[in-house]
């Protein structure tokens, strides 16, 4: 299983769902076509130095209800990357995980 480290979480684990969403993401984040080709590997590497600076990101009650919500009823953590404007959403708990990732609406 895949892994990432953050100062605040540690070493977790990436869902198969949040590995898809990156690769889909990464590539709308830096304006490369959906065909573009890049290796595990150099996704590994993105996603692990994208998520090492991201910065933990305090929603309002509603953003969190809305993560409780589509994360069943688990709390999470938000953590945004500012350079490619990626938000890492986090199970919280004992053994916290990488859910998805999203690109932040802009309002």
């Amino acid at each position: 299983m895949r892994t990432v480290f953050h100062v605040f979480t540690g070493n977790i684990a990436i869902t198969k769902h949040a590995w898809e969403r990156f690769r889909e993401r990464y590539l709308m984040a830096v304006g490369l076509p959906k065909t573009h080709v890049l290796s595990d590997e150099e996704y590994m590497e993105l996603i692990t130095r994208s998520f090492e600076r991201a910065d933990f990101d305090e929603k309002s009650s509603k953003r969190k209800l809305v993560g409780l919500l589509n994360n069943r009823q688990k709390p999470v953590d938000y953590y945004i990357d500012q350079v490619l404007n990626l938000r890492y959403v986090v199970s919280k708990g004992e053994d916290p995980v990488l859910v998805t990732v999203e690109i932040p609406r802009v309002r």
